[in-house]
């Protein structure tokens, strides 16, 4: 579905918000750290720090009023 060279980072969003659960082979190679290291961290540690403060309530908007929106909808390829 995606390129090897694809770096994808997976967010939870329902129990803690923003915690990261797999990443990518090769995003320890686009971000410069391990997927050790990135595994359980918030997402928040990877955001710039001027939109880092207003990220939960973005996401928590995303949740509350389009994500069951967004589930039902079939990708496009």
């Amino acid at each position: 579905m995606f390129s090897k060279d694809a770096a994808l980072v997976v967010v939870n969003i329902s129990d803690e918000i923003g915690k990261i659960t797999k990443v990518s082979n090769n995003m320890p190679n686009v971000l410069g750290y391990s997927s050790h290291t990135l595994i359980g961290m918030s997402i928040n540690g990877l955001i710039p720090l001027t939109i880092r403060e207003i990220h939960d309530d973005i996401v928590k908007n995303f949740i509350n009023n389009f994500s069951s929106e967004v589930m039902r909808k079939k990708p496009s390829v």
